[in-house]
């Protein structure tokens, strides 16, 4: 459980009435300072269009290049995958330019 406790100045620990629990790490835009949507949020369906804050380009970078070993494996697998078919379409392509 992630919790955020604001400190006062008479009282150590003390949480605030601002304090924020939730079972999901930062898997809510609320929790973020850009108030930004991403896809997945726990409260995703809960918003208005208005709502919806700006992403920053460190958000944009971090979802679309920042990725597990197993996702970059995937990914690779994946490109080999279009290059293997992409060689062998331009050589069928080859063979029938040359056998006409």
């Amino acid at each position: 459980v992630r919790s955020i406790t604001m400190l006062t100045d008479g009282a150590v620990d003390e949480p605030a009435q601002d304090t924020v629990k939730t079972d999901e790490p930062t898997n809510s835009r609320k929790l973020r300072p850009t108030h930004s949507t991403h896809f997945g949020d726990a409260d995703f369906d809960e918003e208005e269009k208005t709502d919806i804050g700006d992403a920053t380009w460190a958000e944009v970078g971090r979802a679309c290049c920042v990725h597990s070993s197993m996702e970059w494996g995937k990914i690779f697998i994946g490109v080999c995958a279009a290059f293997f078919f992409l060689y062998f379409f331009l050589f069928a392509l080859e063979l029938l330019g040359s056998s006409a």
